[in-house]
């Protein structure tokens, strides 16, 4: 019986340790952050995994805020070490959503697919958004599904 009570203490001990999830200090300099959605269409429908990724033209620069879609569509950046929100300032936005396959001739070779074009994704693309303190900086962006990219495997 004395066994029974010592190992129920113990797992009673690790269970609340367990649970005890300390919250991530702020770091130092961070500036205030703010609420941030931004929902994607490509080709008219709302895409589930999609990174959206936000680059500050500004100050501000070690913040880089991103958040993935959700099942409808929208994302919620949070900022480096998984702070909710984005700081004030201009940024550019870009998308990307990469799938990794296989070669059907060959499945020990990966293969990865853009599901939406590339060109979403780099520095040429240029969409910018403006996060404003006290709004609700919420933004919709469709992008065009017309052009589609596979890039090419290596030999």
């Amino acid at each position: 019986m004395t066994k029974q009570i010592i190992i129920l203490l113990l797992l009673t001990v690790l269970c609340v340790s367990c649970n005890n999830n300390p919250q991530l200090e702020r770091p130092a300099g961070m500036p205030d952050l703010h609420p941030c959605s931004i929902t994607v269409t490509f080709g008219g429908n709302v895409v589930e995994g999609v990174k959206v990724s936000l680059t500050p033209l500004e100050s501000h620069s070690m913040w880089k805020p991103s958040g993935m879609t959700d099942k409808n569509g929208t994302a919620k950046p949070s900022t480096s070490y998984g702070f909710n929100g984005v700081p004030a300032g201009m940024y550019n936005v870009t998308f990307s959503k990469i799938i990794h396959t296989a070669d059907d001739s060959d499945p020990s070779i990966p293969e990865n697919k853009s599901l939406i074009p590339l060109k979403y994704g780099s520095d040429k693309f240029v969409e910018k958004v403006e996060i404003k303190p006290g709004e609700k900086n919420e933004f919709s962006y469709t992008l065009d599904a017309r052009e589609e990219f596979v890039p090419k495997k290596k030999k």
